[in-house]
């Protein structure tokens, strides 16, 4: 598959990269790491920055104009496309508020989000470039510490969404001049990273969630389902978008689906003994669904084809189903995908391959299944939908 490193410093740790367009990208890290390239990363130019702070990540409205956030709680803002920067917003409110990502809607409008160490989350705006910063606190229903938003996504001008810890997401529709709470899962530790929505309603979900690391919505966020993706780890990043292409990283690996959701594929695996892949790969930078970006600890590695053909027979993990609750005590319900049309069948094999249990021509969106009256151990589940099957793992414990 197509995914080349174009940049690469096991010296450092990059914490974000930013590109405005094809050709120009800033990537930011600790120690003073700043780049640029004007040529997608073929060269890159090192911007002297002090060597004693940590860069969070960065933001360009213009080529010129662009915010930097310096650990713990600095705001940079630079006029020259980087080349010298100012100080803009010491923040006083929370002194140990730490600064990671922006979206900026126009030079003026700026979110930012952060971590201020308590029972709520932490977000700041600015409405004139940065010179007065306003810190907005989204109540947290679940009154677990140390809460951290994960990711501010927005579609558009008007509508945003920030997503974090416990399965919150909150939403504005008027530029983020109120937030309302769209939905809450108080288990402490189920932890959303990232969301992409490729319409108005279908919204996808990345994060460290027990058994399921994806999870995807009909309904603009309001109701998650849980989402089989055959995966074994956490799924650091989501993007989908209106052509049917999305990607997934569940560590070292990317995942691909070109048919919304229906069926994802292994397209790429970061294989490196050195420290280069260490941590595996965290976070993507679309442009469109075609050209990207994705981030390890130390490299940052690209596409202008989508990654290249997808396909690969022993490469390939179908998504179709979900199994609820896994483990089980014996009775557990399959749920389809709510996007595939059509009757469904069911097959389910023990460990030696025996067939212990099948159901055709399903017409409901779900089945329920007991096999309360067998022995502990794992089983699989095969699903069968049209032209299309999967293959997943229940486990029984009693």
């Amino acid at each position: 598959a197509q995914w080349t490193t174009i940049f690469s410093d096991s010296t450092h740790n990059i914490g974000d990269i930013f590109c405005l367009n094809k050709d120009t990208c800033w990537v930011s890290g600790d120690k003073g790491l700043f780049m640029k390239t004007t040529d997608g990363g073929i060269n890159w130019n090192k911007i002297p920055m002090d060597t004693s702070k940590d860069y969070y990540g960065q933001y360009f409205i213009t080529e010129n104009i662009g915010l930097l956030f310096a650990a713990p709680n600095e705001i940079l803002r630079t006029s020259d496309g980087g080349n010298t920067w100012v100080s803009t917003f010491p923040n006083t409110n929370c002194p140990s508020l730490v600064l990671y990502n922006s979206h900026a809607i126009n030079s003026d409008t700026i979110f930012i989000r952060g971590w201020c160490n308590s029972f709520d989350y932490t977000l700041d705006v600015t409405y004139d470039g940065g010179l007065n910063v306003n810190e907005v606190t989204l109540i947290h229903p679940c009154s677990f510490p140390n809460n951290l938003l994960n990711k501010l996504y927005f579609p558009n001008d008007s509508v945003g969404y920030a997503v974090g810890y416990d399965e919150i997401l909150y939403k504005t529709i008027n530029r983020g001049i109120s937030w309302n709470k769209i939905h809450e899962d108080c288990i402490n530790g189920y932890d959303i990273y990232s969301m992409s929505c490729y319409n108005d309603t279908i919204c996808w979900f990345a994060g460290n969630i027990p058994i399921y690391g994806l999870k995807y919505s009909t309904d603009g966020g309001v109701n998650w389902i849980s989402y089989l993706t055959n995966q074994v780890g956490i799924v650091r990043d989501v993007a989908f978008f209106a052509d049917g292409n999305g990607y997934i990283i569940v560590d070292h690996d990317i995942w691909k689906t070109t048919d919304f959701g229906a069926t994802f594929y292994l397209q790429y695996r970061l294989i490196d003994p050195g420290p280069i892949a260490s941590a595996g790969l965290d976070k993507f930078f679309f442009l469109s669904s075609q050209t990207g970006y994705v981030l390890s600890q130390h490299s940052v590695i690209k596409t202008t084809n989508g990654g290249g053909p997808v396909g690969i027979n022993e490469h390939q993990s179908s998504a179709l189903v979900s199994i609820f609750p896994n483990p089980s005590s014996g009775v557990f319900t399959i749920s389809k995908f709510q996007l595939l049309k059509g009757p469904w069948h069911v097959q389910i094999f023990d460990n030696l391959g025996k067939l212990i249990f099948q159901k055709q021509n399903i017409q409901d969106k779900e089945l329920e299944v007991n096999l309360s009256d067998f022995n502990e151990g794992l089983y699989f589940v095969k699903a069968i939908v049209g032209n299309k099957s999967s293959a997943g793992k229940v486990l029984i414990v009693k």
